[in-house]
């Protein structure tokens, strides 16, 4: 790719808008010019980097090189979340970008991940439940159990986290948290809004440990449930990935069913098997995403499906089952992989 064609793809990253999950749009700063000469040569870049922020609101980064001739990196922000309002207290990944490496800072170009649940969510089907369990959704938690935790790692070392981190760059990260999960209240489908009522004690539906290890220019999430009481299951979205609109026009599943994404609030691609790809063309990215069963004490129906709606193309894959039981254990992966097709 010449320097021409460099700059015109930057400015067209530049102005677009980009959507959060919530109704109302983010605007990314654009990066000032002076900022994107002083670029280091591209093949002494670092394959990744992590960084972190203390605070009441803290959160971790995760960065890997996407394109080495544009200084790219997809960059991920890995989130400290706890209310009282949600009963939680866990760390989750909440958004994605595309950021562009000036040699001594990240600068944002364009969403690719919105704000919305991105590894996993289960819902009970107790009368009058309308809220999911787990992630954005609450009811889990770190600081119950006594083998609760969450720990950080780049380069396979556990990291220490009590005051901020910079820019610092790594081979691998990941990071491994164990927590548990509480019976959802009924009534209103967010604890936040009236005419909820918790769950008195907020009794322990089942212990979830998470891995996810970012990789491929995205992520890849381990999560394994063990149940410690007998539940009813309505539906288990072992994979949720919101993969920002104006990144994914377009689709195509494993059977080769193609979509034309427009907004209208449907489920398209929906198919039996996992694996979903999206792209658009005009920004020269794909966005690979797939799940699958680990392990499972029973034969689960599975879809896969993207609900394309005004604010992001959300990738489900679904289990549904009746119940969970005492020691039942349920395994599933799932990840998602970006790829810059404009090097190609």
């Amino acid at each position: 790719m010449n320097k021409v064609c460099i700059y015109i793809v930057l400015i067209l990253f530049c102005n677009l808008n980009t959507v959060s999950c919530k109704d109302n749009s983010t605007v990314l700063p654009k990066p000032h010019e002076s900022e994107l000469s002083a670029l280091p040569e591209t093949n002494q870049l670092p394959a990744a980097f992590y960084s972190f922020t203390s605070g009441s609101s803290a959160y971790f980064n995760a960065y890997q090189k996407l394109s080495d001739k544009d200084s790219l990196y997809t960059h991920f922000k890995i989130y400290h979340q706890q209310s009282a309002t949600r009963n939680d207290n866990l760390w989750r990944v909440l958004e994605g970008n595309l950021v562009k490496y000036t040699g001594s800072a990240m600068i944002p170009i364009q969403q690719i991940l919105t704000t919305g649940e991105n590894e996993f969510v289960w819902r009970s089907a107790r009368p009058n439940v309308g809220d999911f369990t787990g992630g954005y959704h609450g009811d889990e938690r770190i600081d119950i159990a006594p083998a609760s935790k969450v720990t950080f790692y780049a380069d396979g070392k556990a990291i220490t986290y009590t005051t901020n981190i910079s820019l610092t760059p790594c081979n691998s990260f990941y990071y491994h948290q164990f927590s548990t999960m509480h019976q959802s209240g009924t009534g209103a489908a967010d604890m936040s809004k009236p005419g909820y009522n918790a769950i008195p004690g907020n009794p322990i539906d089942c212990y979830h440990e998470k891995k996810t290890t970012f990789e491929n220019n995205g992520f890849t999430t381990y999560n394994k449930i063990t149940w410690a009481t007998t539940v009813p299951i309505d539906k288990c979205y072992f994979g949720i990935l919101c993969v920002n609109k104006e990144i994914s026009s377009e689709g195509i599943n494993e059977n080769g069913v193609q979509a034309i994404f427009n907004s209208d609030g449907t489920n398209k691609l929906t198919s039996t098997k996992q694996k979903i790809v999206m792209k658009n063309e005009a920004f020269g990215i794909a966005v690979s995403c797939d799940a699958k069963i680990v392990s499972l004490p029973f034969t689960p129906t599975l879809t896969t499906f993207i609900w394309d709606n005004q604010n992001y193309h959300k990738y489900y894959s679904t289990i549904k089952a009746t119940s969970a039981n005492p020691d039942d254990v349920w395994e599933t992966v799932a990840s998602i992989a970006f790829s810059y097709t404009k090097e190609k």
